[in-house]
C-alpha cells in the first residue's frame, strides 16, 4: 500500500470520527442564565396567582393507588379542586384557603381541616401536596421559607427538568409549545412511597 493511499485513508477516518463526535455532542445549558430565568418565573407565578386547569392525575402510595380527572380553579389563595375517580365512582371537592379547607365527597358529607393534604388523604388515601403543587404545576418553586434551598436541574433548552423541594422530587417530562411561554403539561412528583403524576389537558391563566 502506498504512503499516499495510507494518508488518504487516515484523513478520511479522521473526518468521519470528527463528524461522529459532533453528532453526539449534547448542547450544554448556561446554568446562570437558566437560574436567572427561573427566578423570574418564580416571581411571575407568585404574582399571578389565578389559574384554571383540567387534566388527569394518578397517585400511588406504595402498593395502593388510583387515578382520575381533576378540575382546578385557583384565585389567589382560594382553591376549588374537584377530583373524580371513574373506576370507584367517587368524587371529592376541596374548597377554601390556607388554614380553612372543606372537603365534600360524593355523598355530600363535608369535612373540615386547616390542612388540605390531610383532608384528601383521610377521604381517599391519596397523598397530594396541594400547597406545593399549585406552584409546581406552573414550573415554579413553591413559595415557602426554604424556597431558596430547593435543588434545580435544567434541560438543554434551559427549562426546569428536575425540582427537589420539601422532600419531594418533581420530574418535568413535557412542556406545552405555547409561543407566549411554555407551561408544564406532564410531571411526576415523588416522596418515599408517594407518587403523583399530573397530565394537564387544558390551561387558562
Amino acid at each position: 500500500m502506498s504512503m499516499r493511499l495510507i494518508k488518504m485513508l487516515f484523513g478520511a477516518g479522521l473526518v468521519v470520527s470528527l463528524l461522529s463526535a459532533c453528532g453526539t455532542t449534547r448542547p450544554r445549558v448556561n446554568t446562570e442564565v437558566a437560574q436567572a430565568t427561573q427566578i423570574q418565573r418564580d416571581q411571575s407565578v407568585a404574582s399571578q396567582a389565578n389559574f384554571h386547569l383540567r387534566g388527569r392525575i394518578a397517585i400511588k402510595n406504595g402498593a395502593d393507588g388510583g387515578s382520575g380527572r381533576f378540575d382546578w380553579t385557583q384565585k389567589g389563595d382560594q382553591i376549588r379542586f374537584e377530583l373524580s375517580a371513574p373506576l370507584s365512582n367517587q368524587t371529592w371537592r376541596l374548597e377554601g384557603e390556607p388554614g380553612s379547607y372543606t372537603l365534600t365527597d360524593s355523598k355530600g358529607a363535608p369535612q373540615q381541616s386547616d390542612d388540605a393534604r390531610q383532608l384528601i388523604y383521610a377521604a381517599s388515601g391519596w397523598t397530594i401536596p396541594m400547597q406545593e403543587l399549585r406552584y409546581w404545576v406552573r414550573g415554579a418553586r413553591a413559595k415557602s421559607a426554604n424556597a431558596e434551598e430547593a435543588q434545580l436541574s435544567f434541560d438543554a433548552t434551559g427549562r426546569l427538568s428536575v425540582l427537589k423541594q420539601n422532600g419531594w422530587t418533581v420530574n418535568y417530562e413535557r412542556y406545552s409549545d405555547a409561543s407566549d411561554g411554555a407551561l408544564p403539561i406532564k410531571l411526576r412528583a415523588f416522596k418515599g412511597e408517594a407518587q403523583v403524576k399530573v397530565i394537564v389537558q387544558s390551561w387558562d391563566q
